[in-house]
């Protein structure tokens, strides 16, 4: 399941993508807006919160069974792998508590957390935070470089999913060390 915290262009864009060439179903995507998850009534077309047809288009079937306009409540709801941040006006939006509750919805599992929103002040999760509050269990993609963060003894080389040049992506699917991690350390060895 795929949560979407901001209703702009990239992430109606990938939720569309996700749904239109993976095939994950419409059921498994949900999106906020300002007003919370974005739901239509399929009784009735002009009841929502949607503020437009893109919006609508991908909104969930509703009204809802609980409060979509709390994160914490939607992220207890739904149930989601996948938590993706492009918001870019609530930074640190997705707290410690938004960080547990993602957890125990993937009991055994490592949930993946996209804070795409930059500069850095505007992450709605560090790495830092991703990684010591899940004692390393989320999987982190940031908007904007971040640091490295050290937990439990083990060094964590947040990955930047967003904004990243083409030669940073060429540099590091070539390394087989990823996008962002590997043109971190190579860069690294040559200063050395």
């Amino acid at each position: 399941v795929f949560l979407f915290h901001g209703a702009g262009s990239a992430n109606l864009g990938t939720a569309a993508l996700l749904r239109d060439e993976a095939g994950v179903p419409a059921t498994s995507i949900y999106i906020t807006n300002s007003r919370g998850v974005v739901w239509f009534d399929p009784a009735d077309p002009t009841t929502g919160n949607f503020r437009n047809g893109e919006q609508k288009n991908l909104g969930a079937c509703g009204p809802l069974a609980f409060d979509g306009q709390s994160l914490l409540a939607t992220i207890q709801a739904v149930k989601p792998s996948c938590l993706v941040g492009a918001v870019g006006r609530d930074p640190n939006c997705f707290d410690q508590t938004m960080v547990d509750a993602l957890l125990a919805a993937n009991p055994g599992r490592r949930p993946v957390v996209f804070a795409l929103s930059n500069p850095m002040t505007k992450a709605e999760l560090t790495a830092a935070h991703a990684y010591q509050w899940s004692d390393g269990r989320v999987i982190y993609g940031s908007g904007t470089a971040m640091p490295d963060v050290k937990v439990a003894g083990a060094l964590r080389s947040p990955g930047q999913v967003n904004n990243v040049s083409r030669a940073a992506v060429r540099e590091g699917s070539e390394g087989g060390q990823g996008v962002g991690r590997g043109h971190r350390r190579r860069q690294s060895r040559a200063r050395h």
